[in-house]
């Protein structure tokens, strides 16, 4: 695996802090961190029963320095991938927002239209108790 630029790390680390990423650790309170050298990749079944994976999601990983609690950031949310990036073969991806459900199947060719977060107006309200 090829390492990291400075540059590129450097980038995920803005692009976290940019987002909010900076609270302490949910497990431990330590405020120590360290992002991890490489990605991890999550392959997304449909059911426990399913024979194969239908969408992969690629994230950073980050470590809280104290506990070693790992917290995973998709790289898409992060923007750091292509959209232009063709789906594997045989790939079905799902996009669900606000409850509409779009979905691609192919080998690179459609793509899943990009999902905004709902604004503070989309979002239903809180249930309380």
């Amino acid at each position: 695996m090829a390492n990291w630029t400075e540059a590129q790390r450097q980038d995920i680390v803005k692009r976290l802090q940019e987002r909010g990423v900076s609270r302490p650790c949910s497990r431990c309170g330590s405020d120590k961190f360290a992002l991890v050298e490489g990605y991890a990749v999550f392959g997304m079944v449909p059911a426990l029963e399913a024979e194969s994976v239908q969408n992969l999601v690629p994230s950073a990983v980050v470590a809280c320095g104290r506990c070693g609690y790992l917290t995973f950031h998709a790289l898409g949310a992060l923007g750091l991938l292509s959209k232009d990036q063709p789906l594997p073969p045989g790939t079905r991806q799902e996009v669900v927002d606000a409850g509409t459900k779009q979905e691609a199947v192919d080998s690179g060719t459609n793509r899943p239209p990009a999902v905004q977060p709902p604004t503070s107006a989309e979002r239903p309200a809180p249930a309380r108790s």
